[in-house]
């Protein structure tokens, strides 16, 4: 789809280039199309580790009264999607779209993450911002539906000893945090 194609290659623009992001505009809706709900995640935090890219799932419902042709979702962080400060995470392929009815559909659109894109300050909350496409050619952009927070993955070990603990014995406790 023309339309998923032009915003993949803004997408990768802004992440290899720091360029702007797409130039939709906050809640831009033309005709009846109307975006129910959004979940990104299964509605968990995103936790991305350091070398492998982590794939998750998100979800866009939406009511056209001629039914609905697509959906997509992206994430972005700052204060204008035009100039984010964070890069877009946006989806490739095309979306899943499954019908409840006539008129609403619920589809699904893979996002991954890739840590070799992340610095430490871009763990926090990441606006989630959704595309829906009406059969007959309406269409919402919204920039900003609701968040989803973005985290690195951590570990914390803890160790006391000694083993067993006796009463009145001092106790040491040692961990690390990765």
């Amino acid at each position: 789809m023309r339309k998923r194609a032009t915003f993949a290659v803004l997408a990768a623009a802004t992440v290899l280039g720091g360029l702007a992001a797409p130039a939709a505009q906050a809640d831009d809706i033309q005709g009846d199309t109307r975006i129910t709900n959004v979940v990104v995640n299964g509605g968990k935090d995103i936790v991305v580790g350091t070398t492998k890219a982590k794939t998750v799932t998100a979800t866009v419902t939406a009511t056209d009264a001629a039914g609905i042709e697509d959906g997509d979702v992206y994430l972005w962080r700052g204060a204008d999607a035009e100039n984010p400060d964070g890069f877009i995470v946006s989806n490739e392929d095309a979306a899943n779209c499954v019908a409840s009815s006539a008129t609403t559909s619920t589809c699904s659109v893979t996002l991954t993450v890739d840590p070799a894109w992340l610095f430490n300050t871009d763990a926090g909350t990441w606006k989630v911002g959704v595309w829906a496409w009406g059969a007959d050619g309406d269409y919402a952009n919204v920039d900003a539906f609701r968040t989803t927070r973005l985290q690195r993955y951590s570990k914390l070990t803890a160790n006391a000893s000694p083993e067993p603990v006796k009463k009145g014995a001092t106790l040491t406790v040692s961990g690390n945090l990765t």
